[in-house]
C-alpha cells in the first residue's frame, strides 16, 4: 500500500515541481521539455531518497515517535510558511523576508 500511495502523489504534484511543470511547458519543445523534467528528477533523487530511507531507519529505533512529530511539525510549519508567502505574493499581507 505505501509503494501505491506513493505512486499516487506523482499525479498530485508539489509546489516545487509544478513550477517546473510551468516551465518546461514554456519552452515549446518536447526534447527541452523531457530533459528539463528528467534533470529536475535526477536533482531531486537524492534528497527524497534519503528522507524515504530515513523513515524506514526511525521505524526501528528506541523512540520513533520523536522523529514523526518532528516531521510532521516540520511539514505544519512548512505549510505556514507557504500560506503566508502565497498571501504575500497577492499583496494582502507584507513580506515576511525582503532579499
Amino acid at each position: 500500500m505505501p509503494f501505491a500511495l506513493g505512486v499516487a502523489t506523482f499525479f498530485l504534484p508539489c509546489g516545487f515541481t509544478q513550477s517546473m511543470q510551468l516551465y518546461t511547458l514554456t519552452t515549446g519543445s518536447f526534447l527541452a521539455g523531457a530533459l528539463t523534467m528528467f534533470s529536475f528528477a535526477l536533482g531531486t533523487f537524492p534528497m527524497l531518497a534519503l528522507l524515504s530511507f530515513s523513515t524506514l531507519g526511525a521505524r526501528g529505533r528506541k523512540h520513533p515517535g520523536m522523529f514523526f512529530k518532528t516531521a510532521g511539525l516540520l511539514v505544519v510549519l512548512f505549510g505556514v510558511y507557504d500560506i503566508l508567502n502565497s498571501l504575500a505574493g497577492y499583496g494582502l499581507i507584507q513580506p515576511l523576508f525582503n532579499f
